[in-house]
């Protein structure tokens, strides 16, 4: 093989807890399960990815199981966010209309 050997892949298919994904899987590195980034959850315990919290909704920490939505007079359009913006109550078409 020209001097290199060949080496065992590792299996990455890991289940990682609610809040978690598997992390660092490559060629022989294991890898492990860490906390779902800044404005991402996963609600179950499962081999899939952490998922962005969708408009309307944020999450502020590491490791969410599920988004917060915005709280009244406050909104959120984009995806993956950490907090929700305050309505200035001319709110950008498509979003949550803010109560005057």
């Amino acid at each position: 093989m020209d001097g290199l050997q060949a080496s065992k892949c590792t299996d990455c298919d890991h289940h990682c807890p609610a809040g978690q994904q598997h992390i660092g899987c490559g060629l022989t590195a294991a890898g492990s399960c860490e906390a779902c980034p800044i404005g991402q959850f996963k609600s179950t315990a499962s081999t899939a990815s952490c998922s962005p919290c969708g408009a309307g909704t944020f999450a502020e920490s590491t490791g969410t199981i599920t988004c917060d939505a915005c709280e009244e007079h406050q909104y959120q359009d984009g995806t993956g966010m950490d907090e929700c913006k305050f309505c200035n109550y001319h709110c950008p078409k498509g979003t949550q209309p803010c109560a005057a």
